[in-house]
């Protein structure tokens, strides 16, 4: 990416560029202040400083690293949390496959199962914001979504991109969605960690509105500042999928269970 580009691939650059510490407006339009930006980070990083978000630069700013697809028993003895009126559901695992112990941020190493009566499958995914510590966007640190169940719908990530959102508490279109499913408001507001980093004793719950949602990541890194996003490569199969199967079973609410793994 150079120079008058413009997309949600630049969106997902600006991204990236404020996670690393570098300012920069998520507006789609790599201007002179993207080309800056990147232009910043590249000296930083000891890189060829051009301005152009080439291979080497994008591999600097965040990888990504598949999860194998392994079923495990656990995950669908999560499954049973959920309520069963609920047909289609998604059961996701923070550390799906963890080698050294460590939770990693900003790399598809979680997981997410869909299930249905007939079937299930599996994703690779991330549940973790792409970095953990302050976020100067909103004055706290990252969000990271606790485990437990969570109640999303249909919607869009930014106003434009096909996900499934948390609902708003304070719409009351999207509030009746949750009350004809046997929710209440309150099943709008989720439980979030908010964190300087694994362990760190400043950590602390919050429970609220953060506009957390499910939707596709980045080819070069995992586009969340506490949403639970895809690797794209499944992005448009999961999507597709859940869809297809909300339409067949009439649902209007998708449960989302998330444990802690690793489960292989």
């Amino acid at each position: 990416m150079k120079l008058g580009d413009k997309g949600e691939n630049v969106e997902e650059l600006q991204e990236l560029l404020n996670e690393a510490g570098i300012e920069c407006a998520v507006d789609g339009d790599y201007g002179q202040k993207t080309f800056k930006a990147v232009a910043v980070f590249q000296q930083r990083e000891g890189l060829t400083v051009d301005g152009i978000a080439g291979n080497s630069t994008l591999a600097k700013l965040s990888k990504t690293h598949p999860v194998a697809a392994v079923t495990s028993n656990a995950i669908f003895d999560a499954s049973v949390n959920v309520p069963e009126r609920f047909k289609v559901k998604i059961v996701a695992v923070r550390d799906y496959k963890k080698s050294d112990g460590q939770n990693k941020v900003g790399v598809y190493d979680d997981a997410v199962m869909v299930i249905w009566p007939e079937g299930s499958r599996l994703f690779k995914s991330n549940s973790d914001p792409s970095r953990l510590g302050w976020n100067s966007g909103v004055g706290k640190p990252f969000a990271q979504l606790t485990t437990g169940l969570h109640y999303f719908i249909r919607g869009y990530h930014k106003g434009k991109y096909p996900a499934f959102r948390q609902p708003d508490p304070s719409d009351s279109n999207q509030v009746n969605i949750l009350i004809k499913n046997g929710l209440t408001a309150a099943d709008a507001k989720f439980k979030v960690l908010r964190t300087y980093g694994v362990g760190d004793s400043r950590n602390y719950h919050e429970t609220g509105y953060y506009a957390i949602n499910i939707h596709k990541g980045s080819e070069y890194g995992t586009s969340s500042w506490g949403c639970q996003t895809f690797d794209p490569s499944d992005w448009n199969q999961f999507k597709e999928l859940v869809y297809s199967l909300m339409d067949k079973y009439s649902q209007s609410v998708l449960p989302y269970y998330l444990i802690q793994g690793p489960v292989v």
